[in-house]
Parts: C-alpha cells; sequence; structure tokens
C-alpha cells in the first residue's frame, strides 16, 4: 500500500491512494518548547521510520496512521538542532486536535565535542570514503510529494500552481555519477487553472514554465549529483571551514562550509554540510549558484527569465541503517528579460515512503529530464484528488 502525506498552501493534505485498511488522521503543530516558534520541516514519522512527512512554513503536518501500527509504534519527530521527540501512538494522540507537540533545542554544553584534531578537509574526505556504507547502494523505490508554485514578486500573483505524487526509483550507486539513472513518474498530479503570464500595465507577458521542477528528488539528492562535491573525488577542488556543531537528537554534527578554490573556475556551488560525526554521513546540505552558476545558467537558459539567485536544500533520514533522501527543495528568483517583472518559483519534495525495491513501470510513464509537471498533468476541478484528501485547502 501506498500512503502519502500532501503540502498544501498553508498546511499539509494527507491522502491514501488505497483505502483498503481503517485510517486515521492526525492534525498537528510543531514548536520550538522555549520561544513557541513554528519549526518548519520537521521529520515526522512511524513504522521505523518507513513512513513520514514533514512540516510545512507554519509548523503544521497531518498524516495518516493504519489502525493495525497502534498501539504498538510511536510518532518521531527529528530536527536538526533539537532533541529527538518520541510520542505512543493512542487513541488519546489521534483525537486531540489539532494536536501541538514542542521540541526542545539541545544543550551544546559538551567542550570535549570538537574537531578532536580532525580538519575539515579530512571530515568531507571520510564522508566520501563512506559512501556506500551510510547510502543505500542497490536500486530502490521512494513515494513522495511535490509542490512547486510560481509567483509574479511585484503583485503577489500566483501564475502557477503544480501539486502532485511521485514515484521515484533510484538506481544503484556508482562510482561514476554519470551512469546513475535516476526516474521520476507522476502518479497522480494536478495543476490549478491559471494562465502562466505576467501583467503590465498595458499588457500580458507569456513565459515559459522553468523545467526540472518535477525531477527534483533526482537533481536535488546532492550525493548523487555529478556537478557537487561527492563525484570522482571533486572534493578536493573545494576549500572547506570549520564551524561547529549541531545536534539531531542524539547525533552530534559537523557544520562545515565549502567553497570553490580561487582557481577552478568550472564549480557552481558553495554552501554548508552537516555530518553525521559517528559515520560521517552528509545529513543535510545547503548550497546555492555562485556567481558563476548564475553566469552558466543564463548563458544556456531557453526561457525569458534571467535567474538572480537560486539555493538548493537536501535532507536526509536514516531507516534500516542508510539514509534516504528526505527533502529536496528549490527557492530561486529571476526577472522577465524584457520587462524586468520579478518572478520567484518555489519548489518542494518530501519523501513519505520508502520501498526497497523496485517497481515496474511502461518507459513511456517516466518524465524526461527537463520536464514541467505542469505541462504532464490536467487543469482540473478542485475536487480532482476526490475522496484521497482528508482536509481541503481553507
Amino acid at each position: 500500500m501506498f500512503r502519502c502525506f500532501l503540502f498544501s498552501v498553508a498546511m499539509l493534505f494527507s491522502f491514501s491512494l488505497y483505502a483498503q485498511n481503517e485510517l486515521q488522521v492526525l492534525r498537528a503543530k510543531v514548536v520550538d518548547e522555549k520561544e513557541g516558534e513554528a519549526l518548519i520541516g520537521v521529520h515526522v514519522t512511524y513504522a521505523d521510520y518507513r513512513y513520514g512527512t514533514a512540516t510545512n512554513s507554519n509548523g503544521d503536518f497531518q498524516i495518516k496512521i493504519e489502525q493495525v501500527e497502534r498501539p504498538f509504534d510511536s510518532l518521531r519527530f527529528s530536527y536538526i538542532g533539537y532533541e529527538d521527540l518520541v510520542i505512543p501512538i493512542d487513541d488519546e494522540l489521534i483525537e486531540t486536535t489539532p494536536a501541538v507537540f514542542q521540541m526542545k533545542a539541545a544543550l551544546i554544553g559538551l567542550p570535549s565535542i570538537e574537531v578532536e584534531d580532525i580538519t575539515a578537509e579530512t571530515i568531507v574526505r571520510k564522508a566520501n570514503e563512506n559512501m556506500s556504507l551510510n547510502y543505500p547502494v542497490e536500486a530502490h523505490t521512494m513515494i513522495g510529494f511535490y509542490r512547486e508554485e510560481s509567483q509574479q514578486a511585484n503583485l503577489k500573483r500566483t501564475i502557477l500552481f503544480t501539486e502532485g505524487v511521485l514515484e521515484v526509483q533510484k538506481d544503484k550507486l556508482k562510482k561514476s555519477r554519470y551512469q546513475i539513472r535516476d526516474k521520476v513518474a507522476i502518479i497522480k498530479g494536478y495543476r490549478r487553472k491559471i494562465p502562466y503570464n505576467l501583467i503590465t500595465e498595458n499588457d500580458t507577458v507569456n513565459i515559459t514554465p522553468i523545467s526540472q521542477g518535477a525531477y527534483l528528488p533526482a537533481y536535488v539528492d546532492c550525493i548523487r549529483q555529478v556537478n557537487f562535491l561527492f563525484h570522482n573525488n571533486s572534493y578536493k577542488r573545494y576549500d572547506y571551514q570549520y564551524e561547529g556543531i549541531v545536534f539531531m537528537g542524539d547525533k552530534v554534527l559537523y557544520k562545515i562550509a565549502f567553497q570553490p578554490k580561487s582557481n577552478r573556475q568550472i564549480l557552481i556551488y558553495d554552501g554548508i554540510l552537516y555530518i553525521e560525526k559517528e559515520s560521517f554521513a552528509v545529513v543535510k546540505a545547503e548550497y546555492q549558484y555562485n556567481q558563476r552558476g548564475l553566469d552558466s545558467f543564463n548563458e544556456n537558459n531557453t526561457t525569458s527569465l534571467d535567474l538572480q539567485y537560486r539555493q538548493f536544500s537536501a535532507q536526509y533520514f536514516q531507516y534500516q541503517g542508510k539514509w534516504y533522501l528526505e527533502q529536496a527543495k528549490v527557492r530561486q528568483a529571476f526577472k522577465e528579460s524584457k520587462t524586468k517583472i520579478p518572478v520567484e518559483i518555489k519548489m518542494d519534495y518530501v519523501t513519505t515512503e520508502v520501498a526497497p525495491r523496485e517497481r515496474e513501470r511502461a518507459v513511456s510513464k517516466w518524465l524526461e529530464f527537463n520536464d514541467v509537471l505542469a505541462a504532464s498533468v490536467e487543469a482540473v476541478s478542485e475536487d480532482f484528488w476526490e475522496d484521497y484528501i482528508i482536509l481541503k485547502e481553507e
């Protein structure tokens, strides 16, 4: 059975592709225990991390829990910089609506936890050497939710809103990233009836959607990415700076900043790595195009949009001893080349199920790398999700 949990504009939608078993829905919010502020991107799981979702920009989430999973399971909340939170699943938990969960910030007060005579370069080298130990080597399948929203920023006007459930088939992890063939297919998708154009004082301007959106779980999976640090020992081409430690539950993470060496003109990223101290697994990467990356993108861009910045985030979660892609995000800003109208595009992917095997699917169902999800699904009515939706957008 596939179970998927969807983002909406202000909250997470939750639905099941099949409904043979009795399901109950938990709607809740996650906040900082001390400040009461919403926590964004908290990983919420059950069934030993196999099923899960993440909190949205308001700290809200929804998750469906099968009756058969209770009362032998617990919800687990995991977030970098905070202690893990484990809550038993019982009737009281399900019936408390809305529920608010408080997470406690992890205290660093441990002076003995330092780099310990190990350099930032060595930490990254060990992360590279331990790839096959920390990440699944064999092919596997993930189910996840994708959402994309484009805005004409000067008018705060949404010009494209697309969401869908994706099946992501991960190829074997290979030394040459060029040989990795991750595939993405749409299980179900939805596009609002919105004309994709910009409004000026006297006219409207049609623009072409940015590609690679639905391919987010492959494109931003930096462990497998050709242009990132871990392809063909590319990590040697960067300079590193140790920036301290953070906690994720009981795990200690090294925080390492990276940027290309000054003589490396073809490298397009700089950013931050979070590397787990014990296993040297890269748990999270936050990175962006440098000026060379921006220039390269705009030189090859076939749309009328000039890229101003592009920021990426990839976060991983641990399941059965291996780290899998949990979330992938892209935040980017453009200017339309003729009108100079600003356009902002947000792309989000969250893994909701991991299956340790490949699934057969017709070749024609797999998306091309440069496909636009909005061009691959129909513009349909608001009741498109039918019985799969638990809570409609307010």
